[in-house]
């Protein structure tokens, strides 16, 4: 059923303009500034603008090979950094099986109402379902939302992680996406093994079908597209 693997970075200077990125800097907490690397101060205004059209022509590659694949549906994986949850209840995994999900697809930085940029994304709840019942058959036991009631930033609704690339990579908003949620910023996390082993035991329960009867039709497959760790 999977049969195309994508990754992406969603860093939110990727999804500013030039004259925004010293903001985005700016934003680093202080323990941190000092771990960037050395040519962050070599970075011009020109520099910048050339690192945004690398950016964009990646991912138009990312949109092509979407577009020849076909997919009937994408699982996104990535981080919340409490956006959809918040430390009253912040799963170590979770999949989405709603029906539809909506955020905004412009950085904070931007700093716009974030209802000027809110989109919402098409998701399919049947092969979500499928997806969750596939990891508890392989040892994971997720957490799992079929509403959208953000409460970490509810403003801004689903993780920027998914928010962010879609409009890039499916700029049509026509197919649809299970979105799957990581906790990569709240201790205790999970570890890379642990991450890894998800990934091993999503393939196994969702991308072979003689595992599950019940596993729904596709006319082409499914793409699963990880959106960074930790950016």
């Amino acid at each position: 059923m999977l049969g195309l693997g994508l990754a992406s970075s969603h860093a939110a200077a990727m999804f500013c303009p030039a004259e925004v990125w010293p903001a985005v800097y700016d934003g680093i907490p202080d323990y941190m500034k000092g771990s960037q690397p050395h040519t962050a101060a070599l970075e011009t205004p020109d520099v910048i603008r050339d690192y945004i059209a690398r950016i964009g022509r990646h991912f138009e590659t990312l949109r092509q090979q979407l577009e020849a694949f076909r997919p009937d549906a994408v699982v996104f994986i990535g981080d919340d950094e409490g956006e959809f949850f918040n430390l009253s209840n912040f799963p170590t995994f979770s999949v989405f099986c709603g029906d539809e999900v909506w955020g905004s697809s412009a950085p904070s930085y931007m700093t716009e109402p974030p209802e000027k940029s809110r989109i919402t994304m098409p998701c399919d709840p049947t092969l979500g379902r499928f997806i969750l019942e596939g990891l508890m058959e392989h040892g994971f036991d997720p957490s799992f939302s079929e509403s959208m009631q953000p409460v970490g930033k509810p403003e801004r609704g689903v993780s920027h992680m998914v928010a962010y690339t879609y409009p890039k990579i499916l700029p049509r908003g026509d197919v649809p996406i299970v979105p799957i949620f990581i906790n990569e910023y709240f201790p205790p996390m999970p570890s890379g093994e642990r991450c890894w082993l998800l990934g091993r035991a999503l393939r196994l329960g969702a991308g072979a079908r003689e595992h599950f009867g019940h596993a729904p039709e596709r006319a082409h497959g499914d793409a699963c597209g990880v959106s960074g760790a930790l950016h």
